[in-house]
């Protein structure tokens, strides 16, 4: 262990609950190659002007291997794409053991692509390279699969830095709830700096354009910086370079402490309760902001700063096995890639490309139905869905889709709501949804079956369970599955809330809104789930006093759960309803006077 390094101590090993992640939507960033600031971006859908697939994209030239927690895809040589993965792998595992309370694996299948130049690379970034800047990685992060691209060309530098960024993000979004945007970026920052240094594998090496940013600015406005959100802050007075420099500073500064972990729990769990950000640090540390701006600088001013290393001996054994990849194959994964990035025609145009190499491709036809679903043309992407699993798709990802593609073919009427959730279906769903949403839950199970890691399968098994037929307790389990997985995922906690409504049960429904909902979702989300909560409450009261004959009773409880209901075409519906069962009132009422 050289100079000024530390030994590794675990991190944030009994922390709090865990916090959304950039749910849909990818983090792209961009390095510029004279060495100034990132610049990011987060989307949930990017839209690029359509670019042709080349032929020279030469399928053939793509070999594909496989990890433990990764899949690469690459037409660069072979022994660099291997290192790639190698050192992803050792990423994760030296992250595991630093962070042991962290959950640093992926519910979702990821797939890495390393291009070998920039110009194999170019049709698949999220924008074009500008003046001084270089595009040399992307982290795409996506519920159905992540995507990792990388130029590999060893030219360039740097790319892999950028991953590991985006990949920490994750980590810490998955993990932490509220973290304060200058930390997660000061962890991102930090432990970018990964590398692999003869027999250690070593973190926390100098950045240096923060470094020079440090050297070249003496005004440091830390409480600025943490009081501040990223977006603010690329727009104010030195923008994003002053930004990262001090979160990478501070949070150096905060882990090098010896008790640098359980002051970052403390902080975090004082910003749960609603704590100021930049008062409860500077609280915890017992320092003014003088100081504490006056030890940052000597701090990072220093001639060595400390780093962790780790033995690659105690990381284990890197297994890493190349698999068969047919021109169709490589292909495809492009596609997929493609249509994430939002370029539909160049997507569609890979895809065919796959077929004309190999016809009976089922995963190339799977991504075909996939854009057909998205562009609405749902009756196409029933012929596709039907020749692709006629052919047998090997891939869970296939039967997550087609089950969705089900799901989307029942009429909107018929799809679940609170309403007939919690009342039971006053009118039976017809029996073509059951049979559907049957149909839907066997291609989930099929999904997580071909691979049971796989989060996405487990939470379309809890969601299918909401269309009537399907019995809510084992939509529970799943659900509760999936929430095991997805920790964060607001949708999720959503699906649980419904199905226990479902059931009946307005108590557990209310435990979860108060609890988990309450972390994770924005109070305008959590306004809406209480009045669906009511609303089925209401309609409860109202099911159990009309079966009672109480109809005077019931119409008013079912006039109660109305207004509780703002979406207009569950309103109208129910209003339709009301006028019913009002007339069915006056007539209970005129029958019970004529016996009278």
């Amino acid at each position: 262990m050289g100079s000024g390094e530390r030994f590794a101590r675990p991190f944030f090993a009994n922390l709090m609950p865990r916090a959304p992640w950039n749910r849909g939507c990818f983090s792209q960033w961009r390095l510029a190659v004279s060495g100034i600031a990132l610049s990011a971006g987060c989307f949930a859908l990017v839209t690029l002007s359509p670019k042709p697939a080349h032929a020279e994209l030469e399928p053939e030239a793509w070999r594909a291997f496989e990890s433990a927690s990764f899949r690469l895809l690459s037409n660069s040589d072979s022994a660099l794409g291997t290192e790639i993965l190698l050192d992803l792998e050792r990423f994760r595992r030296a992250f595991a053991q630093l962070a042991p309370g962290l959950d640093s694996s992926f519910p979702v299948p990821t797939q890495i692509v390393a291009f070998r130049d920039g110009e194999s690379y170019a049709p698949f970034k999220s924008e074009s390279d500008s003046a001084g800047v270089r595009i040399l990685g992307q982290f795409l992060g996506h519920r159905d699969g992540n995507y990792i691209t990388l130029n590999a060309d060893p030219r360039w530098s740097g790319g892999l830095g950028i991953v590991l960024h985006e990949y920490v993000h994750h980590i810490i979004n998955q993990n932490l709830p509220g973290v304060p945007r200058w930390l997660n970026e000061g962890f991102a920052e930090y432990y970018s700096t990964f590398r692999v240094e003869g027999r250690f594998a070593v973190v926390g090496r100098p950045v240096e354009r923060h470094l020079r940013w440090w050297r070249h600015n003496r005004v440091v406005s830390v409480l600025e910086v943490i009081g501040e959100s990223l977006d603010a802050a690329v727009h104010s007075v030195g923008g994003a370079g002053r930004y990262y420099a001090v979160s990478w500073g501070l949070t150096h500064y905060l882990l090098s402490q010896p008790h640098g972990t359980d002051t970052i729990a403390s902080y975090l769990e004082a910003v749960a309760s609603g704590a100021d950000r930049a008062e409860a640090l500077l609280l915890i540390l017992g320092v003014s902001a003088r100081e504490l701006e006056a030890e940052l600088r000597d701090y990072v001013g220093a001639e060595f700063l400390p780093a962790t290393s780790l033995a690659l001996e105690a990381l284990g054994e890197v297994g890493i096995t190349e698999v068969e990849s047919s021109p169709a194959t490589a292909l495809t994964v492009l596609g997929e890639l493609a249509a994430r990035l939002g370029n539909e025609r160049h997507a569609e145009e890979l895809f065919y490309l796959a077929l004309s190499h190999e016809p009976e491709s089922a995963e190339a036809l799977v991504g075909l139905a996939s854009l057909r679903d998205e562009q609405g043309r749902i009756e196409e992407a029933g012929v596709l869905f039907d020749d692709a699993l006629a052919l047998g798709p090997k891939s869970a990802r296939s039967y997550l889709r087609y089950g969705r593609h089900l799901l989307q073919t029942i009429d909107s009427e018929r799809s679940p709501n609170a309403e007939n959730a919690a009342e039971n279906a006053a009118e039976s769903a017809a029996q073509s949804t059951e049979d559907l949403a049957r149909e839907a839950k066997i291609s989930f199970l099929t999904a997580a079956a071909l691979e049971p890691s796989f989060a996405e399968a487990q939470v379309m098994l809890a969601f299918v369970h909401l269309f009537d037929g399907l019995e809510a307790k084992e939509g529970l389990s799943f659900g509760e599955r999936a929430q095991a997985l997805l920790p964060t995922r607001i949708d999720v906690v959503h699906t649980l809330i419904r199905l226990h409504l479902k059931r009946g049960s307005i108590g557990r429904a209310d435990e979860l809104l108060e609890g988990a909902l309450a972390v994770l979702a924005e109070r305008e989300f959590q306004d809406r789930v209480r009045d669906e909560i009511r609303r089925a409450e209401f309609l409860l009261a109202a099911r159990a006093a009309l079966s009672d004959g109480r109809w005077d009773e019931g119409v008013d409880f079912f006039d109660q759960a109305i207004s509780h209901t703002e979406d207009l075409g569950i309103r109208l519906q129910m209003e339709e309803q009301l006028e019913k069962l009002e007339q069915r009132a006056d007539r209970e009422a005129a029958a019970a006077r004529s016996v009278r």
